[in-house]
C-alpha cells in the first residue's frame, strides 16, 4: 500500500518537475517576444509559413500569399477580376542581406498604377507596390547566410487588416500586418528541414 502511494507521489513530483522545466525552457522566448511587442518590433509568427497557401488562387477578392520553401521565401497577390488592389509593403532581414527577384510585374504610363520594388539601403531589404486587376503578381526573396530573421509589413489598399494575408500552406493569417520569422525557415540542413 505503502510503495503505490509513493510511486503516485514520485509521478507527480516527476510531472510537476517536467512542467516546470518546460515552462523554464519557453520563458526567455516569451520574454523576447514580449520586448519586441512593447518595443514596436515585429513579433516572431508562431504560424507555420511553409507551403504554398492552398487558399490563394488567381482572381480572388485582395490577398497576400506568404510562404517559405526550402528557405526560399515567396510573396504574391491576387484580386477579384475588374477589382483594382493596391498592395504596399517592406520586407527587411536583421542582419545580412535580402535578395530578391520580380514575378510577373508591369510597368504603367501612370506612376500611380504602376508596379515596382525597390532594395533598401545596403540591401538590407525592400519596399514595393503592387497594383494589380486580377492579376497574379509578386516577387521571390533569398535571405544571405547571416540573416536570422526576415520582417514583412504589408498593407492591402492601405489597411493593415491581416485576414488579407495567408500564410504558409495552411493559409492563416497573422495576427497582426507587421511580422516575423526565422529567415531560413524550411532550409535543408545536414539532411534535415528547419522547422
Amino acid at each position: 500500500m505503502l510503495g503505490g502511494t509513493m510511486r503516485s507521489s514520485s509521478f507527480w513530483v516527476l510531472a510537476v518537475g517536467l512542467m516546470l522545466a518546460l515552462l523554464a525552457i519557453a520563458a526567455p522566448e516569451a520574454a523576447a517576444q514580449k520586448k519586441k511587442k512593447a518595443k514596436g518590433m515585429p513579433v516572431t509568427s508562431p504560424l507555420d509559413a511553409i507551403g504554398r497557401p492552398t487558399k490563394f488562387a488567381l482572381g480572388q477578392s485582395a490577398r497576400y500569399a506568404v510562404w517559405c520553401d526550402k528557405g526560399v521565401w515567396e510573396v504574391r497577390v491576387t484580386s477579384a477580376k475588374g477589382e483594382r488592389a493596391v498592395f504596399q509593403g517592406r520586407v527587411d532581414v536583421d542582419q545580412g542581406t535580402l535578395a530578391w527577384e520580380a514575378r510577373n510585374l508591369e510597368k504603367a504610363k501612370d506612376p500611380k498604377d504602376g508596379d515596382w520594388v525597390r532594395s533598401l539601403p545596403k540591401d538590407k531589404g525592400l519596399i514595393f507596390q503592387i497594383v494589380t486587376v486580377g492579376e497574379v503578381e509578386g516577387f521571390t526573396l533569398q535571405a544571405s547566410p547571416e540573416a536570422k530573421e526576415i520582417a514583412f509589413q504589408l498593407r492591402t489598399n492601405e489597411d493593415d487588416d491581416p485576414k488579407h494575408i495567408f500564410i504558409g500552406a495552411g493559409g492563416k493569417y497573422p495576427e497582426k500586418s507587421t511580422f516575423t520569422f526565422p529567415a531560413h525557415l524550411g532550409k535543408m540542413t545536414n539532411g534535415s528541414t528547419e522547422k
